[in-house]
């Protein structure tokens, strides 16, 4: 009995060793695949982008309204995420589309905020520059009429007083002392006696792009003055539409 023993013992510990070479195998595999579930590009959440930031956006349509199986259209910050690009807001514009079975379930524009310098990279994807949904179209002219700026900005209501909202406007025909209207900014006003006063500049004390006009359903239009500790530096025109 005893000679029979010393012979399964050893034949027992060396199954035990295997079974735990095994299973420290199957940690080790296990860690590693955890490890790059949280690195890979695939999941990866990128932290908010700094610097100057560019809206761009892609029409995703998909689907069938007779159809069976479900669209699901991709998550816009996840799929830039998954490319390195770093997103710092994303939107979603929601197209109309006919109930016919050959009409698609769904339509819609997706919108991100990304880093200009990314936006190469976004195009390789089908996102493209383009104004973000629910802006206005701005165009300034100087005093003699001539298109001096141009843009987009949003605008967000949250009573008569408290206006604010965003903008990213360009020179067009070079011009001259027409105050710190180019670039991109914040605006921030309120409705008196009828009309929409907005500050392109509200971080400035003696150096702010003013609008004034009439707010309608889908346009906004009116006068920009540049004001300075002197008074009014310059003046002209403006004309926004909502996209």
């Amino acid at each position: 009995m005893n000679c029979r023993n010393d012979k399964y013992k050893p034949s027992h510990e060396r199954g035990v060793i295997q079974m735990k070479a095994i299973v420290l195998v199957l940690l080790t595999l296990t860690l590693a695949a955890c490890l790059d579930i949280g690195t890979s590009p695939e999941r990866r959440e990128l932290s908010a982008p700094d610097g100057k930031l560019v809206w761009v956006g892609q029409s995703f349509v998909g689907g069938k309204q007779c159809g069976i199986e479900p669209y699901t259209p991709p998550d816009t910050k996840q799929l830039l995420n998954s490319h390195g690009i770093a997103v710092a807001d994303t939107r979603i514009e929601y197209l109309a589309v006919c109930l016919a079975c050959t009409c698609p379930a769904y339509a819609a524009l997706h919108y991100a905020l990304i880093p200009e310098d990314q936006v190469d990279d976004a195009a390789k994807l089908g996102f493209q520059p383009m104004s973000p949904p629910f802006s206005f179209q701005y165009k300034a002219f100087d005093s003699t009429g001539t298109l001096i700026v141009q843009g987009w900005m949003m605008l967000t209501i949250q009573d008569s007083t408290d206006v604010v909202g965003e903008w990213r406007f360009t020179t067009v025909n070079e011009p001259k002392n027409i105050g710190p209207q180019e670039g991109v900014g914040t605006l921030k006003g309120g409705f008196s006696s009828g009309e929409l006063h907005l500050n392109l500049n509200p971080g400035f004390a003696d150096n702010n792009v003013v609008l004034s006009g009439a707010l309608e359903d889908d346009s906004y239009s009116g006068r920009w003055m540049w004001i300075g500790f002197p008074g009014m530096l310059n003046h002209g025109s403006f004309q926004a539409a909502r996209q």
